[in-house]
């Protein structure tokens, strides 16, 4: 069941290449930015194999779990394009062409006229649609709440991009401390105020190789006064002389 009152996803990063190591991954970094900006907490990610009853089950077990299921990778003209055939496969329904994705792809080529591979990047599973797009960006297939996105990084960022505005959730509040002492020495205070603002996400990121702290203590929540309020809880319980002053992170997730 989705969690009551806040904005979540899932991801599914599909291709037997990212398995293999012959493809880093770049999707991911940029997904998890994009949605932490827009207040949805990224709670789940697997990586899949091109294959339609793998990736078919993954759908069928998270979509009702989540407020969004994004895949990226996938989609395209060759035989192992195989995302478009699982989400059909998962909902039990059949493949059509989309006008719309037909009219681009023919525009698209010199003579007009697709072959039958190319087709593939045409077809939608039957009661899905499309969103976003424009400006010279392909529209992105969604199935209820699942978002199709190809795996190449540049196609990957324009089709979000595009869809920025509709994917809204309860922006968070992100705060930070910095401290000269190890995580030994802060662990129960930490453990501490956990327990005592459960709804804030308290993280400890040691800070190897710099001089001026050695741990990033971090806040995160929806309720503002919350996240303040863990932060002054552990605040209160740090020598002043170990804590050190200075401007907020840098961006979220950086752990130095």
């Amino acid at each position: 069941m989705r969690s009551a009152g806040q904005t979540t996803a899932a991801a599914l990063l599909i291709g037997n290449e990212l398995l293999a190591g012959k493809v880093v991954d770049e999707n991911l970094p940029v997904l998890a930015r994009e949605l932490w900006q827009l207040g949805i907490s990224l709670r789940e990610v697997r990586i899949l194999r091109d294959e339609v009853e793998t990736i078919a089950a993954a759908l069928r077990e998270l979509s009702p779990r989540y407020t969004y299921l994004f895949t990226t990778g996938g989609i395209g003209p060759t035989h192992d394009d195989v995302t478009v055939d699982a989400v059909a496969h998962a909902f039990g329904v059949g493949l059509v062409v989309a006008p719309v994705l037909e009219t681009i792809l023919r525009d698209s080529l010199p003579e007009g006229r697709p072959s039958e591979s190319q087709l593939r990047m045409a077809r939608i599973p039957e009661g899905g649609e499309l969103v976003g797009g424009g400006d010279g960006v392909w529209p992105t297939v969604r199935m209820e709440n699942i978002y199709l996105f190809p795996g190449i990084p540049p196609y990957f960022r324009e089709r979000f991009a595009s869809l920025r505005t509709t994917l809204r959730g309860t922006p968070f509040t992100y705060l930070c401390l910095h401290t000269t002492l190890g995580e030994g020495r802060i662990a129960e205070d930490l453990r501490q105020a956990a327990e005592q603002c459960p709804e804030v996400e308290i993280g400890s990121y040691p800070a190897v190789g710099r001089d001026d702290y050695r741990v990033r203590i971090t806040f995160a929540g929806r309720d503002p006064e919350a996240v303040v309020a863990a932060r002054d809880a552990v605040r209160a319980r740090l020598p002043d002389e170990a804590v050190v002053e200075g401007p907020s992170a840098p961006g979220v997730g950086d752990e130095g």
